[in-house]
């Protein structure tokens, strides 16, 4: 075998070993509760992209406010936009190991909080552990909250409408920075008939109370994480869920 030939199946065998190692382009979507007024919740919405990348993350912000009657997005504001090239930075060749990039319209969110009388509620975490006397159970298509009171329910069809035109909706306002093949965060269709107790779970709850009618009235909120097959990476939104009547 000559020396040339030999050196050909070599450099096949590096550059096939290299294509192996080099990961798939993953995007994660979470969410962090941020505050509430009388119309609507507000969320930051973290989207994690490793670009196709081992050590690479680009991080997109986005302050959503959520329709509290029916969780819908009706306003989008983009906060940041950023890459970190991680802890080898200089051997990767970057001068730093942040590099911000281009945003149009960026919004400040607290002043956003302040412009429309939203209580704060950053850092307010969720609780999965609920007293005695509220129970949650997942079954007939819906998730139930049962209090001493009251019951509230997520239908899985509402879960997955929501999921859906909720990140579409994002990613037709702010296109994605880098794409891989295709961009996997654009026209995300979950499955109809998924079972929010077999593909999903709830992160926990939280509730607040308000005056309404002359007596205080229970509101609750809970955090769903779905896996997507075609993002590879989880999914998660925070949802008011809905008294039943």
């Amino acid at each position: 075998m000559s020396i040339r030939i030999l050196a050909l199946i070599l450099s096949l065998l590096l550059s096939a070993t290299t294509a192996q190692a080099t990961p798939p382009q993953i995007v994660g979507v979470s969410e962090t509760l941020f505050g509430v007024n009388d119309t609507h919740l507000f969320v930051l919405r973290r989207t994690g992209d490793n670009m196709g990348m081992h050590w690479s993350t680009q991080t997109d912000v986005f302050l959503i406010a959520r329709n509290r009657k029916t969780n819908d997005d009706d306003e989008i504001w983009p906060v940041m936009r950023m890459i970190d090239h991680g802890a080898g930075y200089i051997e990767s060749g970057f001068q730093q190991r942040v590099e911000t990039l281009p945003l149009n319209a960026r919004a400040n969110p607290f002043d956003v909080l302040l412009s429309r009388n939203a209580r704060p509620l950053l850092g307010q975490g969720l609780y999965s552990e609920l007293r005695a006397n509220t129970k949650v159970t997942w079954a007939q298509d819906a998730m139930t909250l049962v209090t001493d009171k009251h019951s509230y329910q997520l239908q899985d069809a509402h879960v997955t409408k929501r999921f859906t035109s909720s990140l579409n909706r994002m990613r037709k306002a702010f296109a994605p920075y880098f794409i891989e093949g295709g961009d996997r965060g654009k026209d995300i269709l979950l499955d109809v008939e998924f079972d929010l107790a077999q593909d999903c779970q709830s992160n926990g709850f939280s509730s607040f109370f308000e005056y309404i009618d002359k007596e205080f009235t229970q509101f609750w909120i809970t955090k769903i994480t779905c896996r997507n097959d075609d993002t590879m990476a989880s999914i998660s939104m925070h949802f008011l869920v809905p008294q039943v009547p």
